[in-house]
């Protein structure tokens, strides 16, 4: 028995906006521009996904990751920043998100 393979392997670091938008990843969400760091934060739900299950459409993992991207990010003066906690769907729950800048506790520096 084969693995299917995705046809085009998909980058998990890029060091430009051309190269993310070459890979096909768009160049906005919701009519805000993406920064190199959006599309590598991107990239590392893709190839999450990817690792799970390798047979797994190109589209649907980009649709995916975009949907995950929204979750764990916000819209600040028409950037996406990483929001400092995610509320967990249905449970009423907040957990903070590991992604995020983490605040010095004084005398833990």
């Amino acid at each position: 028995m084969s693995i299917l393979k995705p046809e085009k392997k998909i980058r998990r670091r890029f060091d430009n906006k051309n190269q993310a938008v070459n890979a096909g990843w768009p160049e906005k969400i919701d009519d805000v521009s993406l920064s190199v760091a959006n599309y590598n934060h991107l990239a590392t739900f893709a190839s999450a996904m990817l690792r799970v299950d390798r047979a797994r459409d190109q589209l649907e993992v980009r649709r995916a990751s975009i949907a995950a991207f929204r979750e764990q990010n916000e819209i600040v003066n028409n950037a996406w920043v990483l929001k400092p906690s995610i509320m967990l769907q249905g449970s009423g729950l907040k957990i903070q998100n590991k992604f995020a800048p983490q605040v010095a506790i004084e005398g833990n520096l």
